[in-house]
């Protein structure tokens, strides 16, 4: 049993070692087209029969108009048209080495086993009685019979010459291959699995990017609204003496103002609390910034009712945390 492909080409053994197809010149067939790859694909001995492997290709294999899933074998039966870029072959299987017909281009006279694939009946050969007189008679045949009905009906004839005459005969040039729109449930309008591959990671790059650069926007927002100002700490500041907390207003002061005046602030709002406290907006300059007091106390001895104006001095500490450094009554 031997298997052949046949194509434009004319006719390659597969062997019983693999048949590699590509465009570069160590391939056992080559294709030269600029939709076939260097190492497009593959014709395997598979069991007792043959399998076809896509060897990772850009613009996929298309076995009877189903595109195959890469570096997957998928059996090859008799009949089968194979589509390597925009060059197609037909996988022949012969009982014997000499039925294989000579000549370069066409399909195979002689013992073809099967061509049209399982459960398909071959079409009928013409008796010899059938007229084949001129070209116009054997195109005709071609174009209403199946690939073979027209060859295994010039060869019944007996006219070996004749048949091979024909078969040298320019064909029509294949119309180029253009990729149709992907319809769900289609067999032949898929287009090139790396196609739909790299669409797909182009989406899942495009979605990973997008989720980072929403990451990095709260992050910056976060970092934004939590870092410290002059205007954060006169305010944390004015609710500490509004709500009597002196331990939250000492820490709103710096290192040096809580060692001269901390231990007072908590003592007078644990008996005294501010009824007003406003600021102005704080003026920065580099590391230290100012802004003006107005509190008013409630009236208890040594405590006036009217508001105080106090000129608020702060600087920023090791940890880049605002804190008063003075406070001056004015």
């Amino acid at each position: 049993m031997e298997a052949v492909l046949t194509g434009p080409m004319g006719r390659t053994l597969v062997g019983a070692s693999e048949l590699t197809i590509g465009c570069d010149p160590d391939n056992q067939l080559i294709v030269t087209d600029h939709r076939t790859d260097a190492h497009h694909a593959l014709v395997r001995p598979d069991g007792l029969g043959y399998a076809i492997v896509d060897l990772g290709s850009e613009h996929g294999t298309i076995v009877d108009g189903r595109w195959l899933e890469p570096h997957k074998a998928r059996p090859l039966l008799p009949g089968d048209v194979i589509q390597i870029g925009n060059t197609t072959f037909t996988f022949e299987i012969y009982q014997n080495p000499t039925d294989i017909p000579t000549g370069t281009l066409g399909v195979g006279v002689g013992g073809v086993v099967g061509v049209g694939g399982v459960g398909k009946v071959p079409a009928p050969v013409p008796t010899p009685s059938s007229s084949f007189s001129d070209i116009a008679d054997y195109d005709t045949v071609r174009s209403t019979g199946t690939p073979d009905a027209p060859v295994s009906a010039v060869a019944s004839r007996g006219s070996i010459p004749s048949l091979r005459s024909l078969l040298a005969r320019p064909r029509s040039q294949q119309p180029p291959y253009t990729p149709q729109p992907w319809v769900p449930d289609g067999v032949t309008t898929y287009p090139p699995q790396q196609q739909l591959w790299q669409r797909d990671r182009r989406r899942l790059y495009l979605s990973l990017g997008a989720i980072l650069a929403i990451i990095v926007v709260f992050s910056l927002i976060s970092l934004i609204a939590s870092r410290s100002t002059p205007d954060k700490t006169l305010d944390t500041f004015c609710n500490a003496l509004l709500a009597g907390d002196g331990r939250l207003a000492d820490n709103q002061l710096s290192t040096k103002l809580q060692d001269q005046q901390g231990s007072f602030l908590i003592a007078e709002l644990s008996s005294t609390r501010a009824t007003a406290c406003t600021h102005t907006p704080a003026i920065t300059n580099g590391s230290s910034a100012t802004a003006t007091l107005t509190t008013k106390f409630s009236s208890n001895p040594g405590f006036s009712n009217s508001p105080n104006k106090t000129l608020a001095t702060l600087i920023q500490d090791a940890n880049g945390v605002w804190k008063i450094d003075a406070l001056q009554s004015q």
